[in-house]
This record gives structure tokens, C-alpha cells and sequence, in this order.
């Protein structure tokens, strides 16, 4: 009797245990995990990742998307566990700061997950200007508010946080572009960071420095906090030295990962995380100034590889955009009404090219001005729907980043 009292005793301590396991989380530490939460902002959300990618596009996100192309850790995780297929949660949210961590990390607590990832912060040092960034110790309480939260609540999930990329880089790599300059300045872009991007005034180099040693600082709390549980990876920074080149910025906002740069986060921190082999850190410095080189035009085509623009199929004169069929984003001239053979204007009457609103044979400023009239006004005109979506907005003026400051030469 007594033997059978204590069977039931146990029974029931095992059944309590797995209650309060929350919704089916194995709570083990080894292999391979059966579902996995990715907690951060847009980057995480694969925001803005391509021309024609606007908003966010989860499924080219480095932790939990679905592309092949990226290789997301949910991806590579797949092919080794099939279990895995379907729960992979993108809590993160655009524009979300530390302060929010927490909330994500209690849905992740929902979720009863058995991996999380965490990459959190740029938007504490990517801010309207300097003095609006989050002050060091607040950040590491927020981030230290989100982790007792995870760990309370799963307790047997494995936590990988990585480090905040390298901001000053962004500038550095792309201080010289003038559409990324356009870009920044236009839509007010990062301005503690990316504020006067072509100055070299002292002032705006001091505050550059500072900024980017507010990002350092950032990225030690996460460090440090991170030590504090059983449970929790630190990339070592591997995230923060990777030396992260133009082609992995998206030429949308010249802000937020390419496609090419979500793939390089994913496999970067895939090897620094609990699956991956790591590698040894690099020294967290400044590629050097590279030497400058001829801006090519448009008159150097028909060789796509010539011109600074993506160069979409069925583009007979390589201006940018196609003749007759939609592609890469930008929408045909036959729909736009602009001349599909001919590369550029030969006089102030002559629609060319879709970019050159005033056919001066350079786009500039003055050519974006042009979109006021039919925005503002609301009167359909398909001159200036240059991806032929049948409106004319925002997303048509987003599309000037690449052809900013270039011009083009006649045969």
C-alpha cells in the first residue's frame, strides 16, 4: 500500500512538471531544437530588403525566415530536424527599441519555445540625433528586464543574442554614395549617426565617434548581461566586426539588410550561435578609405555590368527600366510612356529616360520636385508610376536612390 501511495506521489510530481512546461517545450539543451522565436526590430523583419521589397519581408529574415537563399538559422535547423517545420515565430517588430524587448520576450513565453534569438539596439543608437539615444544603463536594465523574463519562463531554452552591427560602417561605406546620401537626407535616416553625411567638420567626426561608442557600450551590456544566465549565448561581436560591404545595404533605403546582407547576418551568427563552428573575431576597426573611382553613365552600356543601376530583363537601352513587361520592380515604358530604345534625351522634349523628369540628361533633385504635382494633387499620371502599379506614391520616389546624382551621355 505504501509502495503504491508513493507511485502515485511521483506520478503526480511528473505530471506537474510537465504542466508547467509551457506549451510543449522539450527542455532540452541538446541537438537540435523543435521550434524557435527570433525577437529584434526591422532588421530582424527583414525590412526594406530590395527595390522592389518594401515593408517587411519576414521570410528573408537571417533568424527565422524561410528562403532558401538566406539560410536562416530556422532554415539550416530544418534540414537537420524536421520538427522544427512551422513554428518558427518572428516576434520582432519595425522600429521597436529595448524597451520592447520584453513584450516580445513574454510572447516567445507563449510560444513555448526552445530557441531564441535576440539582436536588439539599433534603434537605441539610431535616433533623430545624439541626444535622443538611450542612455547606456537604461538599455542593460530593459535588456535584463526581457531575459528574467525568458529564462523564468523557459527555463530550458537555449538564448543566442547577437550584437548590434557596426552603424559607423553604414556610414563609412557609404558616405561617398550620393543615393544613399540622397536617401538619408531625405527621409531623415538614422541622424545621430547619419546627420550632415558628407561633413567633415570636426564637430560632426566627434559626434560620428561618439555614436559609434554608444553602439560598443550597447553591445557590452548585452555581453555582460547575457553571462548572467546558464542559458544564454553572446556572439563575442562577431555580429558588430563583420566588415559588411555596399552590396549587402538594400538600395531602398540604404539603411536596412540587402538580401545579400540578411544571408551574411544568417551565416555570421549561424557560427557563432550554439550550431554553428566559430570563427575568430576580427578587430573592430574601419575598412580603410578606399580609393576612389570613375562614376560610370549610362553611355557606357550595353554592358549592364557598366552602369550603377540594376539593370532589370527586357531592358533594350539599359536605362533601368524595361521595355515592354514589369521587371526587377520598375514597371515598363511602354506603360510609363518614355522612349524604350533610346538611353537618353536629346533635348528638353524628348522622355528618354523615366528617371529624367526635366530631360537634362542628369537626375537629380529637381526631378524628384516633379512627383509633387500628381502626388498632391492625386491625379492619375503614368509618366510618374514607375513601377506601373496603377498609383503614384511614395514607393515611385523611393525608387530615385540608385539614379541620384547620375547621369546620362547620348551615343
Amino acid at each position: 500500500m505504501r509502495y503504491a501511495l508513493w507511485l502515485f506521489v511521483g506520478l503526480v510530481a511528473l505530471v506537474a512538471l510537465a504542466l508547467s512546461i509551457p506549451n510543449g517545450a522539450t527542455g532540452t539543451r541538446s541537438g537540435y531544437p523543435d521550434s524557435m522565436a527570433s525577437l529584434g526590430d526591422s532588421i530582424t523583419r527583414a525590412a526594406n530588403p530590395g527595390p522592389s521589397l518594401f515593408g517587411d519581408q519576414p521570410q528573408y529574415s537571417w533568424s527565422t525566415g524561410e528562403n532558401s537563399t538566406v539560410q536562416s538559422h530556422y532554415y539550416r535547423i530544418l534540414q537537420q530536424n524536421s520538427l522544427i517545420s512551422g513554428n518558427n515565430y518572428n516576434d520582432a517588430v519595425s522600429g521597436a527599441r529595448m524597451t520592447h524587448l520584453n513584450g516580445q520576450a513574454q510572447a516567445a513565453v507563449s510560444q513555448g519555445v526552445e530557441y531564441v534569438t535576440i539582436l536588439m539596439g539599433a534603434n537605441d543608437v539610431c535616433t533623430s540625433s545624439e541626444a535622443t539615444m538611450t542612455a547606456v544603463n537604461t538599455f542593460r536594465s530593459q535588456f535584463q528586464q526581457a531575459m528574467d523574463t525568458l529564462t523564468t519562463g523557459l527555463p530550458d531554452a537555449r538564448i543566442f543574442v547577437a550584437t548590434i552591427p557596426d552603424i559607423y560602417r553604414l556610414w563609412f561605406i557609404l558616405k561617398d554614395n550620393p543615393s544613399a546620401v540622397f536617401t538619408w537626407n531625405t527621409f531623415a535616416i538614422c541622424q545621430s549617426m547619419l546627420a550632415n553625411p558628407t561633413s567633415t567638420a570636426q564637430a560632426d567626426i566627434d559626434r560620428r565617434n561618439r555614436v559609434r561608442q554608444r553602439n560598443i557600450d550597447f553591445n557590452t551590456q548585452l555581453s555582460e548581461v547575457c553571462a548572467l544566465y546558464s542559458n544564454c549565448l553572446f556572439d563575442d561581436n562577431i555580429g558588430f566586426s563583420t566588415q559588411f560591404e555596399p552590396v549587402h545595404v538594400s538600395t531602398l533605403d540604404y539603411f536596412h539588410p540587402s538580401i545579400a546582407g540578411q544571408t551574411l547576418a544568417a551565416s555570421v551568427s549561424w557560427d557563432a550561435s550554439y550550431f554553428g563552428t566559430p570563427t575568430p573575431t576580427p578587430t573592430p576597426t574601419p575598412t580603410p578609405t578606399p580609393t576612389p573611382t570613375a562614376t560610370p553613365t549610362l553611355g557606357d552600356c550595353p554592358n549592364p555590368g557598366s552602369v550603377p543601376w540594376t539593370v532589370p530583363s527586357g531592358d533594350a537601352d539599359c536605362d533601368g527600366f524595361p521595355s515592354t513587361v514589369a521587371a526587377g520592380g520598375r514597371g515598363p515604358e511602354a506603360a510609363i510612356g518614355t522612349d524604350a530604345t533610346d538611353p537618353c534625351p536629346d533635348d528638353a522634349s524628348d522622355d528618354a529616360w523615366p528617371m529624367d523628369f526635366d530631360m537634362n540628361t542628369t537626375v537629380n533633385i529637381i526631378d524628384v520636385l516633379f512627383f509633387a504635382t500628381p502626388i498632391l494633387s492625386g491625379q492619375y499620371d503614368s509618366r510618374f508610376d514607375l513601377n506601373a502599379n496603377g498609383v503614384v506614391n511614395i514607393i515611385d520616389v523611393l525608387m530615385f536612390g540608385p539614379f541620384i546624382g547620375r547621369s546620362c551621355t547620348n551615343p
